[in-house]
Parts: C-alpha cells; structure tokens; sequence
C-alpha cells in the first residue's frame, strides 16, 4: 500500500496500476483495490488529465471494462450482506463505474477498433442500481449542502418517481460507431436513468452535468429529442439553472444538424418556450437574465456549437441575432452585468448585423440621453454598457479616438458626484466612463493620428480613477501594462504589488507585472508605504522569486492531496487534484517566468563579474570558482532549459487577460493587445527563447529544429529584437564550433553587425521628438534596445521600440561574454581552437567599440531629457513627453472643486513620470558603462 501510495505522489500511473492490480489478487473480496486499478486505467486514457488527443490502448480498454464487470459482481455480493452499506450509494464508487463506461463509449478517429474485443453489456440484476431505500430519497437530497439546494429542490420534482410515465432512455446508438461503443453507451444510460441513477444525480450537481455533457455528445436524432423534452419539461417547472438552458440549446444545435425538419421545428419551439417564460417573469417583475439570454445563445450555437468564431455558412435560423442583443439590452442595460453576459456572443455578428445593431443602439442612446439625469445610476450603468458594445463592435473612424475620450470624459465627469459619500473600499459608479475613454486613447496611439502622448493622457485618466476608486482593479491592472510600455518601471512594479497576488494568483496574473520583465534588470524600486531607511529595495528578480517557490511547494502539496484521496476513497477529486496537477505541471506562464528568471540570473551573474573585476582592477571576467556563493547554478539552469525546451510544444495557457478592460479581447485592435511589450507569448516564444540560450549555454544539448520552423508565421510571437537575438544565438553557436576557419571572420562580422543594428536603432530614437510625429515608438523600446545588447536579444514588438533596444545589447553582451569566457576555459589547445579564439577576441573589441558609440547615444538621450526637465521646472511651458507629439488636451471641468484636469496636475504627472524613465534608462546605461 504504502508502495502504490509513493507512486500516486509521482504520478507514475502503469506502476500502479499494476501494484494495486497485485493487491486485488490477494484480496479479492476488497472492492478499494480494484477501484485502486481501475483509477489509474481513467487516467492513463485520453483526457483532460493528461491532455492526450491520440489512440487508446485497446488492451487497458478491455482491461478497464473487464474489472469494471468484476466490480460490479462485487458489489451484488457486498449488496448480500446485511450489515454492509451499499456500495454504489457511494457517489465516487457510483463515479467510478460511470467513468469506465465513458471511457469505453469515447469514439476517437485514431482508434482501431479492431483490437478492443471482448466488450459486451455488462451483467448485473436491475436491483443492483435501485437505492436502498426509496423513502429517503429526497430527505438525503433536501439535507445537502445549502450551495446545491436550489438546484436539488428544482430537480427533485423531476424525478421518475414523480413522473406518472418513465422516461425513455436517452438513445446513442449510431451506425458509424462499432458494436462496443454502442453497447458501453447503453449501460452509461441506463444506469444514469436507473432510481439510483437518478437519486445521485439530484444529490450531486457534478454526476448531473456528467450526464448532461455526455447525453449532447453522444445521443442520436431520437436521443435529442428525448433530451430536449427533458430540458423543455425543467424549464417549465421553474427551473431558473443556466446549465439546463445550455444543454437544451446545445441539443436543438446538434439536431439540426443530424435532422434538418426536426431541428427546425425543435428550434422554433424553444425559442417560443424562452420567449414565453420571459414575458411571464418580466409580468413577475422578475430580474432573472437567464430565458432573455438563453435565446442569444440559442442562436449563436447554430452559428458554431463551440462559441468560437462566425461561421461563413450559417442555417437562416439566427439571422436576427442583432435584434435579440438589443432586446437583451433594452431589458437588462441597467445591470453592471449585461455587456459581460453578451461578450461570448457580440464576436459571432456579421458585418451587417453589427451596423444594424449599432444603429438601433445609437438611436436609442441619443433618445435617453436627453432624459437621465446626472444623479440616476441605473442610467449610468446602462449608458456604460451601451458604449462598450458599440466599442466591440465597431470602432470609430481613425482621427475621432481623441474626441470619444473627451466625450466619455465629460460623461464621467457628469456622473463623478454619484460616488461622493461612498467608503473608499467601494468603486466609484462612473469608473467605468473613465476607463473606456482610456481605451478610447490606447487604441489609436500607434494609428497615423495617434501619438505616445495617448499613452500619457491614458495614464493620466486611469491615475485618478484610482485615487478615487482604490479597489478598481481594472484600471490598476491597465495601468500596469501602460507604464511597462512607456518604460516606467517604478510605477508599474508598485502597482504590480499593490495587487497582492498570491498562490494560484501567480499562474494566472503575474504575467501582468513579469512576461518580458528582464527588460527592467536594471532599476530597483522602494516598494510604496515603505520609504524609511531599513527598506530594502525590490527588482524584478526579487518578484520573479516568488512564483517559482509556489510552483514547487504547490506540486509537492498535490501529490500530499492525492494520496489521501486515494485513502479516503474520494476518487472524483483525485481526478481533478491530477488535472490541476498537469495544468500546473506545463502551464505556459511556468515555462516563461522560468526563461525570464534564466535571462535574469545571467544578466546578474555578468554584473557581478564585471563589477567585481573593476573593483579589483582585473579586466578578466570571474569565473564560477572565484564567488563564494555563486548566483548562477549551473546544474539548475542547464535543468531548467532542459524541461522548457522539452515542454514548450505542449504547454496549457492559464494566463487569465479578463482582468484588463476590453471591449475587444478577441482582435488584435483590442487594448489588452495595444498595451503589451511585444507579441503575445505562447509556445513558439518558448522554443526561440530557450533554443537561443541553449545552444550557447548548454550546448552539449541536443535538440531538434521546430516542426513549424519553415512556416511564414512561425516567428510571429517574437519581436524584432528576438527574431535577431535568435539568429545572433545561431551565428555564435556555429562560430564556436566552426570547422571552416573560412568562415569565421563573415561570422565574427555577422555578431558585430548586430550591435550595429542596436546603434541605428538607439541614434533613430536620440531625435528630437518633433522628427518622430508620425510613426509612434514608445519609451519602453529604448530600454528593450538596450537590454537586448546586454543579453543579446531585443523585446520589441509591434511599436515597442524604446525599451527593447536597450534590453537587446544587454542580452547581446551577456551571450557572448558567457560564450567567450565558456570556451577559453574549456577548449584544448588545438590550432582550430587557436584560430576560433583568436577571432573571438578580435570580436569582442570591435562589440567594445560599439559599445562606446552605444555609451555617447545613450548619454545623449539622457542630456535632452535633462535639458527638457530643466526648461519644464524653469518655465511655464507645457510638460513634455518622452518620444511624444503634442500632448492631448483634456476636457476642462466646470467644477472647480475638482482638480482633476488642471495644468499643475497634467505637468506633476509627467515629471514624475519623466523622473522615473531617465531612472530606469540611466540604470541600463551603467550597466553598459561597465563593460567600458
């Protein structure tokens, strides 16, 4: 036992499969062993838990089914024995028989059903699956937990019992499955549809969305309708669950596929039934949402079952999907919720269905508009909405972006009162008003009639949204992302810890603060509140610390948790302990706070070498062996790029981007992608980050080029400055271990050229501002140019530019010191060897001599922004901003109370702002500084 416990911990499932197989021989009559078994045969098929989409074993297939049968035989003779509690009325033994069956009956295009054999209907007495005790069936049901009441009393009335005739089973037969599927099917039916059967699943909400999820899935034409009569007969037994309307408009859906005519007229009926019920509940003056949203969804799952993108060709049925939006708004604008219940569903207009919607929207807007009043917030709440469906689906003309964020600015000014006597720990009503002009601002700032200055002005508004509503955390969320793009990482990184993320936070929100973060190596901040002088200064490294420890002790916690499921026989949550396991295990946002902590750790590495040297007046760079406690482990680096290169083709993207506003998360116009430091990272990112650092750090590794490294697009999550880095990682890796000494001065020129590159890019940015009116680069691409010398590797993407540069040389220098200091150290003193280091150092002075042309550029950047700061403190003109047009003027407020849009204001925010760039700038330039 202890043997299969250990096991479970590791998640090694054959071994113990095969251990608790051993323990059933030796007791046979102990029905725990066998569900022992059984578990890991779930688990080891393809499902969630283990995201496998390919074949199963068609001999663990048989296996599975034929210990199911022994369990079943089992359990009819523990049924025999008085003093011993039936077994099945157990819901996770009851699960366990259930869940074989489902995994018989899956059908996968991959399986050769040929080999799975001796499958047939299982054997049992009908008694096996009548519960004990039919007069307790709805006191067991009514004594549940209070969370699962309401739906137990809506399901209870619905039980065969207090139906006069039984239902029929829900058919799943088809002619394209084999024989066995079928049969499994059957089983899983029938014993959902026994009193047993049914007794649980209004006791369990779980076993009665397991049903439901399978019954669409599985059912044929005859199986629909009978599942379609069940859900119609819920609903009109008041059955308010949003569960049993999905489930009836994903049946409708999947019949009209199978059979037109039927499912026409299936159609027509539920959307009747919908419409019919509301109308009862709007005379009930009822203020559920769920048959007015209910006939939304019915009509976009005809348009695509899965909710994910509009079909070209659509049944005629859900031609009006825009006037069933608008019906939903007109009777439910007033709730803060109506624009994120028809989210899902505004993405699956046609282009003529959203004109038309936003006409009707428009008209309604102005005619209200003239009637609310300034101290009604169901007004606010519904005009609100109105302007974040129409920003979803359409936005305004290109040059009328700055004049909708006065327009919206003026309206939260109008409503700002509404929340005057509300505790600071309550949002403001109007907050919302505020941070659509916001978007309004950030989604033209790269157009031709944007500017940086967007970015400022967005910042400026979000600001003093916050002040005044602390706990909104969509604008500090926003903000987070606006400062990291101007390159204000003071700001952005008290912010990120003002969040006060934590545990299972991290997976899902620190990419907000930490994707991209070594392009802030440099700086190091004094977090907010904590000024006095014991304080110790946070970096980025410091923050990235902290979800790599939860990742390790939240794996060894879950293996802790499933085994004592195991022991106490809760075996439906083993199976979701082992899905969080694995979604953990390769969740993306691991794999990437892994590579930035990698970039991270070499960055330090290198300035404590360079530092240490000059202290010493050596010009060598230390080696491992000269630090006592050396930062950089090689072991635990060469794993860590080990298990992300390994893993980075089958990651899980956790990252939770609902938390920052935006009305189009699904476009590439939408802010969440606007704000961001470069492309969104996914799985491609990984694989060109690690490849880059392993082939020059570990490069004893070997590895496969990418499946898809040949297409068009495969660069497409990297910026610019990566896509450089990449191929630089290339040039010196093949120059390290050239064996035509030929080709070593076209490759030693290839490294030199990438610095170059770096100087154009930085002496672009060194302009005047006035020279770059027109093409808008924000301060974040200076640094990320920088960086990428540093580490060699540049995070530009898009327009991001500024702090990319600095980034690249960063990473640039860091390869190639490493490199040079690897190769010196462990090469023989062969003449090839001779020639490769000969040209190494010939190329590092050349990269020295880049880099003092980098140094003047850099300070040259830094003189005009002390010149600007100088003239901004010594006279009345107009604040500037970093790599901006001209600023954007703010809607002036008649009420002098508020100082909210005052010059003093405006320019206090932009110093600040322009004190903590040059910071953040500066402290990238003495990094530079060092290697001179």
């Amino acid at each position: 036992m202890d043997t299969f416990l250990s096991l479970a911990g590791l998640g090694k499932l054959k071994d113990q499969q095969q251990i608790a197989l051993k323990l059933h021989k030796a007791f046979p009559n102990e029905t725990l062993y066998l569900n022992w078994a059984l578990l890991p045969m779930l688990l080891q098929a393809p499902n969630r838990c283990n995201g496998h989409a390919g074949t199963r074993s068609p001999i663990s297939v048989s296996i599975a089914h034929r210990c199911l049968q022994t369990l079943l035989d089992q359990c009819i003779k523990l049924n025999n024995q008085p003093s011993h509690p039936p077994e099945l009325e157990d819901p996770n033994n009851l699960w366990m028989v259930l869940k074989v069956l489902e995994m018989v009956g899956q059908s996968h295009p991959e399986d050769d059903h040929s080999k799975i054999l001796g499958i047939g209907k299982l054997k049992y007495p009908e008694s096996l699956f009548q519960p004990s005790s039919t007069s307790d069936q709805l006191d067991t049901a009514t004594a549940s937990s209070g969370a699962e009441a309401s739906t137990i009393s809506q399901l209870a009335s619905l039980s065969v019992e207090s139906s006069p005739v039984r239902a029929r089973l829900i058919e799943s037969r088809r002619p394209e499955n084999p024989e066995y599927i079928s049969l499994a099917r059957e089983d899983y039916f029938k014993i959902f549809d026994s009193s047993l059967g049914q007794m649980m699943r209004i006791k369990y909400l779980n076993l009665e969305l397991m049903w439901r999820q399978r019954a669409v899935e599985w059912a044929n034409p005859t199986g629909l309708k009978e599942l379609i009569a069940r859900m119609k007969q819920r609903l009109e037994s008041d059955d308010h669950n949003w569960s049993t309307m999905t489930t009836l408009n994903q049946s409708a859906s999947n019949l009209l596929r199978l059979e037109e005519e039927a499912g026409v007229n299936e159609y027509n009926l539920i959307d009747t039934l919908y419409l019919e019920l509301n109308v009862k509940q709007q005379a009930e003056k009822c203020s559920d949402r769920g048959y007015a949203l209910a006939r939304v969804d019915l009509r976009c799952r005809v348009r695509d079952p899965s909710l994910s993108e509009l079909k070209k060709d659509f049944h005629p049925l859900s031609d009006n999907l825009d006037k069933v939006v608008f019906a939903y708004y007109d009777q439910f604008g007033e709730k803060i919720c109506c624009f994120d219940d028809l989210v899902p569903y505004l993405k699956l207009l046609t282009a003529d269905e959203a004109n038309k919607l936003g006409a009707a929207l428009c008209q309604t807007s102005r005619s209200e508009s003239d009637q609310c009043s300034s101290s009604c917030e169901a007004s606010l709440r519904k005009q609100i909405n109105l302007e974040k469906i129409l920003r979803s689906i359409s936005l305004p003309p290109r040059d009328q972006h700055a004049a909708e964020a006065t327009r919206l600015m003026r309206s939260y000014f109008k409503y700002l009162p509404l929340g005057n006597d509300l505790p600071t720990t309550t949002l403001q009503p109007a907050d919302g008003m505020a941070i659509l002009a916001a978007q309004a601002l950030i989604e033209d700032w790269e157009g031709l009639n944007g500017s940086v200055a967007n970015l400022y002005a967005a910042i400026y508004i979000l600001e003093e949204c916050l002040a005044k509503s602390p706990a909104q955390y969509q604008a500090r969320s926003l903000l987070i992302r606006l400062h990291r793009l101007i390159g204000n990482l003071p700001r952005s990184l008290n912010l990120f810890v003002g969040f006060g993320i934590k545990h299972i936070q991290y997976d899902t929100l620190s990419h907000l603060g930490l994707d991209r973060s070594s392009i802030f190596f440099s700086h190091h901040f004094l977090p907010s509140g904590e000024e006095d002088e014991q304080s110790k200064p946070l970096r980025v490294l410091d923050l990235i610390e902290y979800p790599a420890s939860f990742y390790e002790y939240i794996e060894s916690d879950t293996s802790t948790w499933i085994n004592n499921c195991y022991m106490s026989g809760n075996y439906i949550k083993v199976e979701d302990l082992s899905f969080f396991k694995r979604q953990i295990n390769v969740s993306l946002q691991r794999k990437v706070l892994r590579m930035e902590r990698i970039r991270l750790l070499l960055f330090e590495k290198t300035r404590l070498s360079l530092s240490t040297s000059k202290k010493n007046g050596t010009t060598r760079m230390r080696s491992e062996s000269d630090d006592g406690t050396p930062i950089w482990d090689v072991d635990e680096v060469e794993m860590n790029l080990f298990e992300v290169l390994q893993d980075c083709q089958s990651t899980i993207d956790n990252r939770d981007f609902t938390v920052i506003p935006d009305c189009r998360s699904w476009s590439s116009s939408g802010t969440c992608h606007q704000t961001s430091l470069g492309p969104m990272l996914g799985n491609r990112w990984l694989w060109i980050l690690s490849t880059t650092y392993a082939r020059i750090i570990t490069p004893q590794l070997k590895f496969l080029d990418h499946p898809s490294l040949s297409q068009p697009d495969f660069f497409s999550e990297c910026s610019s400055f990566e896509v450089d880095l990449y191929q630089y990682s290339k040039t010196l890796s093949t120059l390290l271990g050239s064996a035509q000494p030929n080709l070593l001065d076209s490759q030693s020129q290839s490294l030199v050229d990438f610095f170059q590159r770096r100087n154009d890019e930085v002496e672009a940015l060194s302009k005047p501002s006035t020279d770059l009116s027109g093409r808008p680069v924000p301060p974040c691409q200076l640094l990320a140019i920088i960086h990428s010398v540093y580490e060699v590797r540049g995070s530009a993407s898009h327009s991001n530019v500024r702090v990319s540069l600095t980034s690249l040389v960063s990473q640039g220098l860091c390869l190639f010191e490493f490199a040079h200091e690897q190769y010196i150290c462990n090469s023989s003193p062969s003449k090839g060897n001779k020639v490769v280091n000969k040209t190494l150092k010939a190329t590092k002075t050349k990269i020295i001599s880049q880099l003092k042309t980098l140094d003047v550029l850099i300070q040259k950047i830094l003189d005009q922004m002390d010149g600007e700061f100088e003239e901004t403190n010594g006279s009345p003109t107009p604040a500037k901003c970093l790599f901006a047009s001209p600023q954007i003027q703010f809607p002036c407020r008649e009420d002098p109370s508020h100082d909210f849009g005052t010059d003093a204001r405006w320019k206090e925010s932009l110093l600040k702002i322009y004190q903590d760039q040059r910071g953040t700038l500066a402290g990238w330039h003495s990094l530079i500084k060092l290697f001179l």
